[in-house]
């Protein structure tokens, strides 16, 4: 249940009401190990991927644990294709595991309207559907995944993106507020409460038992990503070069529960190389 309302916290946050619109994390294609999704959509990625003429971005990750000596195995994929303007138009997901009978492939398909985002469908059925008013602002976002539900109802004061009510379940609902410069989620039925910047995007989440920090650079790239559950702390590190994002580093540290980092132990960790085409 825990794990359901942070992602649920992490959906909703990832709103913008200064660039164009936003994405909600997690409800395109989960990709554990490869780099935000959200960011995809947002003006400065768009115009990277433009000026270095990027058709094709490929992530593969491999199995880089401590724990073995082995050539590490590359074991999951992602292909993301954009077209000449720079926007992401599908995503083929595959996931070769060794040993595995058969590989788990899904291809996600980015639907636009007079050049706005408005939903997307995978070839599970699974659909986020975006409505928007004559201005182009999103008014609701409907997300389906199997039997899981999220309706997302916004509201505007004077231009300004100031509140969304976040649906899931028939009686269950979260509402997240501009509040002195940001947006803050909490959720009544727990602890937890969710922190995001001016631009939607989620600094920190805030829970008895777990929490999560996340990092920008200077030039407002997702750099880190920190998550703490008891005496497990994972780290994610997106590593740039240029414009474009070339590797992403993730540990997965175990100890005692306050430990310094340096007093725990990697039990397992992921390297996932970038390239373009």
């Amino acid at each position: 249940m825990l794990q359901k309302y942070l992602l649920i916290l992490l959906m909703g946050l990832y709103m913008s009401s200064y660039s164009q619109d936003f994405i909600p994390e997690n409800v395109l294609v989960y990709l554990h190990y490869s780099n935000n999704i959200r960011d995809k959509f947002l003006p400065d990625w768009q115009t990277a991927i433009k000026k270095n003429s990027v058709k094709k971005e490929t992530y593969v990750s491999y199995d880089n644990s401590s724990l073995t000596d082995r050539i590490p195995i590359a074991f999951d994929s992602t292909v993301f294709y954009y077209d000449s303007t720079g926007r992401l138009t599908s995503s083929t997901h595959t996931s070769p595991f060794p040993g595995a009978e058969e590989t788990a492939r899904v291809t996600t398909n980015f639907i636009y309207e007079y050049g706005l985002f408005v939903g997307s469908k995978d070839d599970r059925g699974n659909f986020l559907e975006i409505k928007r008013d004559t201005k182009g602002r999103i008014i609701t976002i409907n997300y389906l995944e199997g039997e899981y539900k999220l309706l997302y109802n916004f509201n505007y004061t004077e231009e300004k993106l100031t509140k969304i009510e976040l649906m899931f379940g028939e009686a269950d609902a979260i509402q997240i507020v501009w509040d002195d410069g940001v947006f803050v989620a909490k959720d009544t039925n727990t602890t937890m409460s969710t922190i995001a910047d001016k631009y939607g995007r989620t600094t920190n989440v805030y829970s008895h038992n777990i929490g999560m920090d996340n990092t920008y650079d200077s030039s407002e790239r997702l750099s880190e990503m920190k998550i703490y559950q008891g005496g497990i702390t994972e780290i994610t590190s997106f590593q740039y070069s240029g414009d474009l994002l070339q590797e992403i580093i993730y540990n997965n540290h175990e100890g005692e529960i306050g430990a310094a980092l340096k007093d725990t132990k990697i039990t397992k960790s992921v390297r996932t190389a970038v390239k373009y085409e």
